[in-house]
């Protein structure tokens, strides 16, 4: 998949090598979300890990989804603003340096309607799987809270 925006920086950042907690990064040049390195904590219950690793899962999903989009995106736009500015200079029969450069706003929402006009069923489709996953990261949560507090009040009444 190659990637049209050369304008984008790039970053190197990573994580330490030891982990005391989550570690959240820079955003990644093709999705644009978020580096995330999950602490495992030497404790890990089976709960916690089903949870940490939902969430990997999840923002996999999400990495996945924005890279491919983004690339649509930027490709589809590089092509509509050649086609465009390639038929103002016919239409118009005008010398190389009275042709404009770019496009203007009005222009351009053009191709964002039409952007997100074909891409609309994708979007829908994204969007429901991202409330299910995100939905079952909370009651997940939830559970592994409660485990936790549970663990708590048994080492407290121990003591």
């Amino acid at each position: 998949m190659s990637n049209v925006r050369k304008d984008k920086q790039k970053f190197k950042s990573k994580p330490p090598e030891k982990l005391e907690r989550d570690w959240v990064g820079p955003p990644e040049k093709d999705s644009n979300m978020r580096q995330i390195q999950f602490h495992i904590p030497d404790s890990e219950t089976a709960l916690q890990k089903k949870f940490r690793m939902l969430r990997q899962d999840t923002l996999d999903f999400n990495n996945k989804f924005w890279t491919k989009h983004n690339d649509d995106f930027f490709r589809e736009k590089e092509l509509f603003v050649k086609t465009k500015l390639a038929e103002k200079k016919v239409v118009s029969d005008i010398t190389d340096k009275d042709v404009p450069s770019k496009l203007t706003p009005e222009e351009m929402s053009m191709f964002y309607r039409q952007f997100l006009n074909e891409n609309f069923r994708k979007n829908v489709k994204y969007n429901g799987e991202w409330y299910k996953r995100n939905f079952s990261l909370f009651a997940l949560s939830l559970r592994v809270f409660l485990e936790r507090m549970k663990f708590e009040l048994l080492n407290k009444v121990k003591k």
